[in-house]
């Protein structure tokens, strides 16, 4: 019971913040129902509290359909009031997370994704920004790529690169010098290049995948 409660509020979380945390689709979906029946509550509760103060409190506007018009003018005057009780901010934003509710509701029980809510998903976008910002610095300044050719029965290139080629693995083929390259080995080596990759040419019965066209440029345009 303890773990189906926190995988709801866990559920609220983008996925950066809950890795640690087990969430099943059940805990996910009452999140968002629960989301959803919360905000309408409070919605009605304040619709009623609202109507309370500006229709039956007497105020100028309705007084005064009342002596001009009669139920009538009172009934349009209640249009009014509801017009003006949606856009205020507070209501807005509880039809808003209301909405959010059943979208995190239907996607858990749908498809089994949880849909973290929009102020800790922004949150989480801003700390991941900040992080990347951090980290470019640690690298230090951007340098175009060094190229090396290695006469080698094996290892065909050493590329030097002041910044991780993360998608750069034994899957990919690498196209340069109208030549195709596979990974071999990854190094480290002193600043400012610090990544070093070694490349062999793909023999020619293999299968080419996740093609890249490698410039030694590149790295100052990412």
């Amino acid at each position: 019971m303890l773990l189906f409660i926190l995988g709801k509020f866990a559920s609220l979380l983008p996925q950066r913040y809950r890795l640690w945390i087990q969430i099943d689709a059940p805990a996910a979906f009452a999140s968002g129902i629960t989301q959803t029946i919360l905000c309408l509550g409070l919605f009605i509760y304040r619709y009623l509290v609202f109507v309370q103060n500006n229709v039956f409190g007497g105020t100028t506007i309705e007084l005064k359909a009342m002596q001009v018009g009669g139920e009538t003018a009172l009934s349009c005057s209640g249009l009014f009031v509801l017009a003006e009780y949606i856009i205020q901010p507070l209501t807005v934003v509880l039809m808003y997370f209301a909405f959010e509710g059943v979208v995190r509701g239907t996607a858990a029980f749908v498809t089994r994704e949880f849909v973290p809510t929009l102020p800790l998903e922004v949150m989480g976008w801003i700390h991941g920004k900040i992080e990347q910002i951090i980290a470019e610095r640690k690298l230090g300044k951007r340098v175009p790529d060094e190229v090396e050719v290695v006469d080698s029965p094996e290892i065909k290139l050493r590329i030097h690169s002041c910044r991780p080629k993360h998608n750069w693995d034994h899957r990919i083929t690498v196209f340069y010098g109208d030549e195709l390259y596979e990974i071999a080995e990854q190094q480290e080596a002193e600043p400012p290049r610090r990544f070093v990759y070694l490349l062999r040419r793909k023999p020619e019965n293999k299968l080419v995948r996740g093609a890249h066209h490698y410039s030694p440029d590149e790295v100052l345009l990412s």
